[in-house]
């Protein structure tokens, strides 16, 4: 599987995700927030977990 492949998973997983969730948000909440948590494992994986 090509970087470009996983990077666009993950970006637009991401994105797809947060965008589905939205207008739930907007109709339920006063103030609607969505946090979107990464890892540093991503720039620095363990020995054993690199592709």
């Amino acid at each position: 599987m090509s970087h470009s492949v996983l990077w666009q998973g993950n970006f637009f997983g991401v994105l797809l995700s947060a965008a589905a969730f939205i207008p739930l948000l907007e109709r339920t909440s006063s103030s609607p927030s969505i946090l979107l948590v990464s890892s540093v494992a991503s720039l620095i994986p363990a020995p054993t977990r690199a592709l």
